[in-house]
């Protein structure tokens, strides 16, 4: 039996809320190997499933990906507006939860005061892009689209 090591496989679309519109119109066409946006055309397949049809998943599906809405992403048409992301590749940190609680702050009204701080940060494992042995293209677990008009 083989094994196939898809380095896909734990990756998700991050995309701004705005995009869904424009993913609805997306579509592989066989000629040419070329994917557009528009029409399907004759012989297309649609690239974006909507979450719940024929994806059956909770997410929206982007060439198999989930799609991820996300209100961080850059403005719709512009770098970082639809990233696909491998999340197992993302570092988190964060610090011990600290509880903190007072009877002073309100004495006068006969309250007290709590106060919860959490602190997380998060970065890339990879510092910079891998260009492989043999070839030019970069790889990279977090790529994002580039500037469309």
């Amino acid at each position: 039996m083989v094994q196939v090591n898809d380095e896909l496989s734990l990756s998700v679309a991050l995309s701004v809320p705005t995009s869904v519109p424009l993913l609805a119109l997306s579509a592989i066409v066989f000629a040419e190997s070329a994917m557009s946006l528009g029409d399907c055309g004759t012989g297309g397949v649609p690239a974006y499933l909507p979450p719940g049809g024929l994806s059956d998943t909770p997410y929206a599906r982007l060439k198999g990906r989930p799609v991820i809405p996300v209100e961080y992403c850059a403005t719709l048409g512009t770098v970082g507006d639809i990233i696909l992301a491998d999340l197992s590749e993302y570092r988190l940190i964060d610090a011990a939860m600290q509880n903190a609680s007072s009877m002073h702050v309100a004495f006068t009204t006969n309250e007290m005061a709590f106060r919860v701080t959490y602190e997380c940060d998060g970065q890339s494992r990879w510092k910079s892009a891998l260009t492989p042995f043999k070839g030019s293209n970069t790889l990279s677990p977090f790529v994002a689209l580039a500037t469309r008009a």
